[in-house]
């Protein structure tokens, strides 16, 4: 089973430290929650984490490989197929329905039949009745909603998920928060979420603090 190995990451900006060497492992099945205030830099770090954003120093080890050692096309593949990523602004192709939305990821991955049903995924996303309007009709809960069904749809082992609930009401954001942790238990896929919402969830997770570009376990709730 792969694993994700953060080692002794550093991220500089114009001579500015955004990361300080930062250190963490993510297993399959697990949850991660970092907490911090913006520009704590764990925006920045949960790209680095996903393959998106090359650190200054340090290594992002999936499966014993160094991410940002391996070809373009290789990266590509590993986004694509084994991560999945829950963005804040969703980042829709709103002239798109939301089933062409969802099935994007499926055309970097041809000659993949590891794919989630997307009538099942509709279903359990609730968004079956919106899967053939155009993302620009949707509410904001269910452009969540598509977005998360995106981010799934290739039953990826991890899932990234950057402020997932930070534009949602109340209700909205609860039940998104259900339903990735839903995910996580159905299908073993490990949850890494940023967010600057505190005690976001009460399930079995470990919880990290994020200051000034210093990430430090707060807490692991078994």
């Amino acid at each position: 089973m792969k694993k994700l190995e953060v080692v002794n990451i550093i991220k500089q900006i114009n001579h500015k430290t955004i990361l300080s060497g930062t250190s963490l492992t993510i297993e399959k099945g697990s949850i991660h929650v970092i907490e911090g205030k913006s520009g704590s830099g764990k925006s920045t770090l949960l790209s680095i984490i996903g393959g998106m954003e090359k650190p200054t120093r340090g290594t992002v080890l999936f499966g014993g490989k160094d991410i940002y050692s391996l070809s373009d096309s290789e990266q590509s593949n590993i986004r694509s197929k084994d991560f999945g990523f829950v963005f804040q602004t969703f980042h829709l192709l709103l002239e798109m329905t939301a089933r062409q939305n969802i099935l994007l990821p499926t055309q970097l991955n041809r000659g993949t039949e590891d794919f989630m049903s997307i009538d099942e995924l509709a279903q359990e996303l609730e968004i079956t009745e919106v899967l053939d309007k155009k993302a620009m009709y949707l509410s904001g809960g269910e452009q969540q909603r598509v977005a998360i069904g995106r981010a799934i749809v290739t039953n990826p082992s991890f899932i990234f998920a950057d402020e997932p609930t930070g534009n949602l009401d109340v209700k909205t954001s609860a039940k998104i928060m259900d339903l990735l942790l839903q995910l996580n238990k159905s299908k073993d896929m490990a949850l890494v979420i940023v967010t600057h919402q505190q005690n976001l969830i009460e399930k079995p997770h470990i919880k990290y603090q994020m200051e000034d570009g210093h990430l430090r376990v707060e807490m692991t709730y078994d």
